[in-house]
């Protein structure tokens, strides 16, 4: 018990000597405060920021060349099976939505973003019956492993 006493109080002292070789090298300014000038500070400082913040009177116009899109996800189908997997997902659109965003009314996750091998994964633990999910089963019952792979490998072209 003495010794962590003993090594409480070092620590303590060690502190208050470091802080107060901080005070020692901070340099003091015996300059008077005026309060006129503060006070001058302080009106041009509020009166930018009002400036910044007032309301404009009518919608703001905004040059062509800053107005962008919303810009569409475009999928390059490249290859063969890109192209199937593009066919395969057709029948996913109605519950997973045309960029896999997917739709929390039906319960259907998001799949954007997602790898394809855990996608890959997913339907086929679906299809063996290691994962149950009744809405999924018509859908992927009638899939080939090949085609499970092309699909994910689509799926996973969509960013998150």
């Amino acid at each position: 018990m003495t010794r962590l006493v003993l090594f409480i109080s070092s620590v303590a002292m060690i502190v208050v000597i470091l802080s107060l070789r901080f005070f020692h090298d901070v340099k003091v300014d015996n300059k008077l405060f005026n309060y006129d000038e503060a006070k001058n500070a302080h009106i041009q400082i509020t009166e930018g920021m009002a400036k910044n913040t007032e309301h404009k009177e009518g919608p703001e116009e905004v040059p062509e060349e800053k107005i962008e899109a919303v810009k569409e996800i475009v999928i390059v189908l490249d290859t063969p099976e890109l192209v199937k997997g593009a066919a395969i997902y057709k029948a996913c659109i109605s519950c997973h939505g045309k960029n896999a965003e997917g739709k929390k009314g039906q319960k259907a996750p998001k799949l954007a973003g997602q790898y394809d091998w855990y996608i890959e994964k997913q339907i086929s633990d679906m299809k063996n019956g290691a994962r149950i999910n009744a809405v999924m089963d018509p859908y992927i019952k009638k899939l080939s492993p090949e085609e499970i792979k092309d699909v994910a490998q689509y799926i996973a072209k969509f960013s998150w």
